[in-house]
């Protein structure tokens, strides 16, 4: 039995998903008329598999004021659509279905483009001291669901607004 359609707008496009059992985790991109108006919020790209944890963040990202773009798990070319949406902060989970979040944040960081857009892992999978530190390294934070707070996720997305961020210090010079 049908639940209905669910319907989000990103950007140019509009995904529309559900109705039909069979049909529930269908995404069809519809390109909207070139009219359409575009948002001007900042976005946070979401890659998340658990349909209840994305819409979570999504709630707390656009009560901070900012677009929640939630990118679609099914999708292999996440650079792309960082490059498209321009995010100011990536959350993503490890354990996806189809590719593993490390290798989404190994594919933002090889690229000119989207390799200095910040990173923020919101996994289950616990990792090796060692690992996070290398993923530190790359400016990228790691917070393990279950033992980090909403809260801390929610200042991390805050530290992301370019109105929050701590003005850069100039490099000295040689």
């Amino acid at each position: 039995m049908g639940r209905g359609l669910e319907v989000d707008f990103h950007g140019e496009l509009v995904y529309v998903r559900g109705g039909l059992s069979s049909l529930r985790n269908t995404f069809l991109r519809i390109p909207m008329s070139k009219h359409a108006k575009q948002s001007k919020k900042h976005a946070v790209l979401i890659i998340e598999d658990s349909l209840d944890f994305s819409n979570l963040l999504k709630f707390v990202i656009e009560d901070e004021g900012l677009e929640g773009v939630q990118f679609p798990v099914t999708e292999q070319d996440v650079v792309a659509w960082a490059k498209q949406y321009r995010p100011i902060l990536i959350l993503t989970d490890l354990a996806l279905r189809r590719k593993d979040g490390l290798d989404y944040i190994k594919d933002l960081k090889a690229d000119p483009v989207t390799k200095k857009i910040p990173i923020a892992i919101v996994s289950g999978r616990d990792l090796p001291h060692k690992e996070i530190l290398e993923l530190q390294l790359q400016g990228v934070k790691y917070y393990r669901k279950g033992r980090a707070d909403m809260n801390e996720i929610r200042e991390e997305i805050r530290k992301a607004i370019p109105s929050h961020k701590e003005p850069e210090s100039p490099e000295p010079a040689s």
